[in-house]
């Protein structure tokens, strides 16, 4: 089977469709390094996910009532508690994980053409910038919180000349769905235009700044080409990923209607569904950044024409024809 050429400008068709075509044609490699480097990470996060999740359907009925009491304990106790931050830190990390590892499979895939790729050579070009990926990381993340959260309270103040009381609410209730777009809007616009930064970072080895001024850069003009694939992919990778929160969700409907007891075995078979359900999760994240990169490239090549400008500057260099061809 061909390989893919990366540097090559895509409709949004293809973008898509390549997306799908890479990882058919690389799974194997590409699943085994992500299994390696990521899975670790997902496995733990799924082990106190799991914790979490046992300890929340083993709630009974007088616990339940105790939160009309003491809310706020409640909520620390049983929803926002130790297993619930650990897990959403690892499954943060996980992801990040996910994303270099993916990031680092294609720049090899991209400067070693017709050679395998090795899971020792993804984890050299994956390590190398890691830790620029995770500072960018969480920088991009409170930024796209930052905003929204000025955006809110901009809003907020428009609208209710402060911070509105439950009368003033109840009375302007029909504007809050507006209100909440407005909010997210501009977390949205910067998350998009500065989204391509992994893949500078990995493929052109940017620091942390200039990575997200590339991503600007590149994404000007292509604004609505990029959240559109943003959104299909995600809503792709959401139906594929459901299917493995589907054992979770069983276990949680059939304890409930046969009222199983929440004693060492139960919690075992939640701790392995949410291993299933996290770990195929963080995995499947993968498509969404592969997508990202082929839109990198694609601008790159709109703007910049590398790849042609390359294909171009190697007509030259071909290899001398064999005058000695006998009677052929």
């Amino acid at each position: 089977m061909e390989k893919i050429n990366l540097r090559e400008e895509r409709d949004f068709g293809r973008k898509i469709s390549d997306t799908f075509l890479f990882l058919q044609q690389n799974f194997g490699p590409l699943f085994k390094s992500l299994l390696y480097y990521a899975g670790p990470v997902a496995l733990v996060a799924g082990v106190f996910m799991g914790l979490y999740q046992s300890n929340f359907m083993g709630l009974n009925p007088e616990s339940l009532a105790s939160a009309n009491d003491n809310p706020f304990q409640f909520l620390a106790q049983n929803v926002f508690n130790l297993n619930y931050i650990i897990t959403l830190m690892l499954a943060g990390l996980g992801r990040v994980v996910v994303v270099g590892v993916t990031l680092a499979f294609l720049t090899a895939y991209l400067e070693r053409p017709g050679e395998p790729v090795t899971t020792a050579e993804v984890w050299q070009r994956f390590i190398a910038r890691f830790v620029k990926l995770l500072i960018s990381t969480l920088i991009y993340a409170l930024a796209v919180i930052l905003a929204t959260l000025l955006a809110g309270g901009l809003l907020a103040f428009l609208m209710y000349g402060g911070v509105p009381d439950e009368a003033m609410l109840q009375e302007r209730i029909y504007i809050m769905p507006l209100a909440i777009i407005g909010a997210m809007f501009p977390a949205i616009f910067i998350a998009v235009r500065m989204g391509l930064f992994p893949a500078v970072i990995y493929v052109e080895g940017e620091g942390v700044f200039s990575a997200y001024g590339r991503s600007w850069r590149l994404v000007k003009g292509k604004w609505w080409s990029t959240f559109g694939l943003l959104m299909v992919i995600t809503f792709i990778v959401s139906i594929i990923g459901f299917a493995f929160r589907i054992p979770l969700l069983l276990i949680s409907f059939f304890k409930e209607i046969l009222q199983w007891e929440n004693g060492n075995s139960m919690q075992v078979i939640i701790i392995a569904a949410s291993i299933i359900g996290i770990l195929g999760e963080t995995l499947l994240y993968c498509i969404l950044h592969i997508s990202l990169a082929f839109q990198y490239f694609n601008l790159v090549e709109r703007q910049e024409s590398i790849g042609l400008m390359r294909e171009i500057d190697s007509l030259g260099h071909n290899p001398d024809f064999n005058t000695n061809e006998g009677d052929y």
